[in-house]
Formats: structure tokens, C-alpha cells, sequence
């Protein structure tokens, strides 16, 4: 099970094993996705349908130094089957909020 710390003071949640994967819960709520290499890091950015989305970023080559912003989102941590001192992080469109057609 994933092991997080939660701190109130800085509205930051730290976890204690490495990340192996970033996924979305539903590709269907994604509106826009951009990649950006720049200085080393690599930032993907993802705005979901009606409002919500993350930006998660690490450096370029090792996935070290990962880090993740989110908005309006849903936060689901799960263990790897293959290494337990790694999980995989999938964010959602918050539930509620309604799927529109494009």
C-alpha cells in the first residue's frame, strides 16, 4: 500500500515510494494535453473537460525530482505489482462534473 504523508501546512502530499507511472482515469475527459522538454525537465500538463486537470513534471532521462500539481482533480495512488517501492499515480476528472461532447 502506497505510503503518504499529508501536510496541512504546506498542502503537499509526499510519498515514500518512487513513481513509476502518471495515468488518466479517463481519456475521454481529456480537453487539452501539452508535453514541454525544457532545462532538463519534462512537464506534461493536461486540462480535463469543464474545468480540473494536474501538471506533473521530473527530470528529463531519470523521472528523479518528480513533482505534481493538480486542480479540481482526483488523486488515486497504486501499488506496482513488479516493485513495491514503486507506485503508479492516476488522476480524474472530479465526479460531478459532466462530460462535454467536442
Amino acid at each position: 500500500m502506497p505510503q503518504l504523508h499529508m501536510s496541512a501546512e504546506t498542502n503537499t502530499v509526499t510519498l515514500q515510494q518512487n513513481i513509476r507511472a502518471v495515468g488518466v482515469e479517463n481519456i475521454a475527459d481529456i480537453a487539452s494535453y501539452e508535453i514541454i522538454q525544457e532545462n532538463g525537465r519534462v512537464t506534461h500538463t493536461v486540462e480535463f473537460t469543464g474545468q480540473g486537470g494536474f501538471t506533473a513534471s521530473w527530470d528529463e532521462g531519470t523521472g528523479s525530482e518528480f513533482s505534481m500539481n493538480t486542480h479540481k482533480s482526483t488523486v488515486s495512488y497504486r501499488d506496482d505489482e513488479d516493485d513495491p517501492s514503486y507506485v503508479t499515480v492516476v488522476v480524474g476528472k472530479l465526479k460531478g462534473q459532466k462530460h462535454e461532447e467536442r
